[in-house]
């Protein structure tokens, strides 16, 4: 079928390999192979990618590595870049990550591992946002598996323990757990008067982590 990104035709063909491929660049209609399970908004944002990083070289034929991950509610392609070393992070919703040469990103560990990363990092992002807002500092910042809370504040240490299986709850959620872990170390603060200010909508959120 022929699909159309950024006002350039494509002939897209199914693929049974987990991978999206380009061929017959020089062609004025290059040819794209995508696994059948990709949508036509994750092929166009593939093909966008690789037009930026070729826009300078001829390449006779390029394969572009995914897989998708689920985080935060959502589902992410991520897009694979060999034998670089980089934090992976989120860009219009689309995922960036590093792999050495030899790396089988269709291993369960390895998006696994990816999942956690990309989740620790909201976390302390949120953290140092939440901190700096209201004006206070936590100690250690740790990461385990909770029986049936969010979070755990020791306001004896300031150190915040966050559970790891919110990782799957979305973004806005996990914010206001982070938001809610720091209000603990606030020195005789109205801490309703703040929840409603940043966070009216607290009983939606509450009812995703039940």
């Amino acid at each position: 079928m022929l699909i159309k990104v950024d006002d350039k035709d494509y002939n897209l063909l199914t693929t049974e390999k987990r991978e999206i491929r380009i061929l017959n660049l020089h062609e004025d209609v290059p040819t794209v192979y995508a696994h059948a399970q990709n949508s036509l908004d994750e092929v166009a944002a593939y093909i966008r990618q690789f037009q930026q990083s070729s826009a300078f070289q001829v390449v006779p034929e390029s394969m572009l590595e995914f897989f998708r991950i689920d985080l935060f509610g959502k589902k992410y392609p991520v897009k694979i870049i060999r034998n670089e070393e980089f934090q992976p992070y989120i860009k219009a919703d689309l995922v960036y990550c590093s792999a050495k040469a030899n790396t089988d990103i269709q291993q369960t560990k390895f998006a696994e591992n990816l999942r956690e990363q990309l989740f620790q990092q909201y976390v302390l992002q949120r953290v140092s946002h939440w901190e700096e807002q209201l004006n206070v500092l936590s100690n250690d910042i740790h990461f385990r598996m909770l029986k049936a809370s969010p979070y755990k504040t020791n306001v004896d240490n300031a150190n915040i323990t966050f559970n790891k299986q919110i990782k799957d709850l979305s973004l806005r959620t996990i914010d206001y757990f982070v938001f809610s872990a720091i209000l603990p170390l606030l020195p005789e603060e109205n801490e309703l008067a703040l929840i409603n200010q940043y966070f009216p909508d607290t009983e939606r959120l509450l009812n995703q982590f039940r």
